[in-house]
């Protein structure tokens, strides 16, 4: 009887370590990885390059939306929108598709709204956010993305 019982206590105990391992691999789902990689946040800026020009429009800028977990944007993002100075043409901007970036020519500063809309899947709110557009070689700010997870 002792060796019955020994027997069913292991393979109780084998049924339930396979559970745990399901659980847990389920936690670990493309949804849940997409949550791990936005809780440290985006980081949301801007690169400069002065460019030699006799044009006044001599400064390129870059805008860009970037995890700070260094993982693909494409993970968590479906698009930005870039909301430009009306003197721009088209004042606002949409981009479908990584790296999310944003290039134009310029000659001065302002403020650029910028909206990130993540996956359909996270059923997560869009993030608004108001970078001001820097000439230095690169400014940017870290943006804490609350989840639901």
């Amino acid at each position: 009887i002792n060796a019955e019982y020994m027997g069913l206590e292991i393979m109780a105990n084998t049924r339930e370590n396979e559970l745990r391992s399901v659980a847990s691999s389920s936690n670990s789902s493309p949804q849940h990885s997409a949550y791990d990689a936005l809780s440290s946040g985006l980081r949301i800026g801007n690169e400069h390059q002065l460019l030699d020009s006799d044009d006044d429009n001599k400064h390129q800028w870059t805008m860009f939306v970037r995890l700070e977990s260094g993982a693909p944007i494409e993970t968590v993002v479906h698009q930005v929108e870039y909301s430009l100075h009306p003197t721009f043409n088209p004042p606002k901007v949409k981009i479908d598709s990584a790296p999310f970036t944003l290039t134009r020519l310029g000659w001065g500063t302002f403020d650029i709204v910028v909206t990130v809309h993540f996956l359909h899947s996270l059923r997560l709110a869009p993030i608004v956010h108001k970078h001001s557009l820097k000439f230095v070689p690169e400014s940017s700010k870290l943006i804490n993305v609350p989840t639901h997870s």
